[in-house]
């Protein structure tokens, strides 16, 4: 008798466990990780934004900084919204500045996944600073 193939058997775990990291999400949550490593916690939005800035720019990587993004109902302008950062066309950055929450992550995630789909970018991060000593950084892939 042939020896058959082995089955592989996946569990519910592992199926519900998040896609490994892309190059892209690595170089960000590397990057977030330097940012708080050196600013520390507590910071507003803006100068963790300004930070990453200084970071992508020094990495060399093409980003659009708070691009506005324009919506439409029927054809007609509705309102704009804004995208933190938009890295080579190709990776949305939410950023935010929170206790990481989960309501507040969950609403930043649906929010870059939003403008994922305005903008037609295919992958998203959502960076989430904590706002006090000790907190955590978190790093979530829309």
């Amino acid at each position: 008798m042939p020896p058959t193939e082995p089955t592989l058997v996946v569990s519910p775990i592992v199926q519900d466990m998040p896609p490994p990291d892309t190059p892209d999400v690595e170089i960000i949550r590397a990057l977030a990780a330097e940012v708080l490593e050196a600013l520390g916690a507590g910071h507003t939005e803006s100068v963790y934004h300004n930070a990453m800035k200084v970071g992508l720019h020094d990495a060399n990587l093409k980003f659009e900084t708070e691009r506005d993004i324009i919506i439409k109902f029927r054809d007609r302008y509705v309102g704009t919204v804004r995208a933190d950062l938009i890295v080579e066309n190709r990776l949305v950055i939410e950023l935010k500045s929170s206790s990481g929450t989960d309501t507040a992550v969950s609403d930043a995630l649906e929010q870059c996944r939003i403008y994922m789909r305005e903008t037609g970018t295919p992958s998203g991060v959502v960076v989430v600073f904590p706002k006090r000593v000790g907190g955590k950084l978190l790093v979530s892939v829309a």
